[in-house]
């Protein structure tokens, strides 16, 4: 997004991923120690009873690599986008209906796909009322009106969290044992092989390079586990 002049940064410039890492040192009064991880988080706090926590989960894609992601990460839903919006928001309704009777779809949608037409699914396969929460960064996020208007769709950003939220979220992720799935690159002449992959759509999950393997294995002997 910086290289193709989204944020309208200077070039050249150091991209920074300062959002997790391993403690190396730490103070006399610090409650961290040295090999601990620490993060700056995400909202997240669940109380795990709720239908919020227990309803059905829906994977939606339109790659055959994303769809099998769904499925290996346990969604209970797992739907081709590329059926088209139509069909899609029919097997979210028939999947929501006992959950939701009368007003069948999720209860939120959180959106990943930069697709032009992704924000729209997302908000047709939510409930009304209910949220829609925008993380995919494309050029422009089209919405029909009526999802506004006339269903009263909220639609989210994503950069809102509290302290307490965080570290509700990083208890939840180490309690259940989520992990991320991730697909390495090592060294920065991979970064074409990398970007080639996330074009021709067979990525799952979230694409990383490593630059320093002597910096990731003293974070293992600290303690990281990746």
């Amino acid at each position: 997004m910086i290289q193709s002049g989204i944020f309208g940064t200077a070039l050249p410039i150091t991209a920074s991923h300062e959002g997790a890492g391993t403690v190396v040192a730490a103070g006399s009064s610090a409650d961290l120690k040295p090999g601990d991880r620490v993060m700056c988080g995400l909202p997240f706090h669940p109380c795990g009873k709720c239908p919020d926590c227990t309803g059905p989960n829906e994977g939606i894609d339109a790659r055959d690599d994303g769809l099998q992601l769904s499925e290996a990460l346990g969604a209970d839903v797992v739907i081709d986008a590329r059926k088209g919006q139509e069909a899609v928001v029919k097997q979210v309704h028939e999947a929501t209906r006992d959950a939701n009777p009368g007003d069948p779809g999720v209860d939120a949608t959180v959106t990943l796909s930069d697709a032009s037409t992704a924000a729209a699914l997302g908000c047709a396969i939510t409930k009304k009322h209910a949220t829609m929460v925008q993380i995919a960064q494309p050029k422009d996020v089209v919405i029909p009106f009526q999802e506004f208007v006339f269903r009263d769709i909220r639609v989210k950003g994503s950069v809102v969290s509290s302290p307490e939220e965080s570290n509700a979220m990083v208890r939840f992720i180490a309690d259940a044992g989520i992990k991320v799935k991730t697909d390495i690159f090592y060294g920065l002449d991979q970064i074409e092989n990398l970007v080639d992959k996330v074009h021709s759509g067979k990525i799952q999950g979230k694409a990383v390079i490593v630059i320093d393997k002597e910096q990731i294995s003293k974070e293992e002997q600290l303690g990281a586990k990746y």
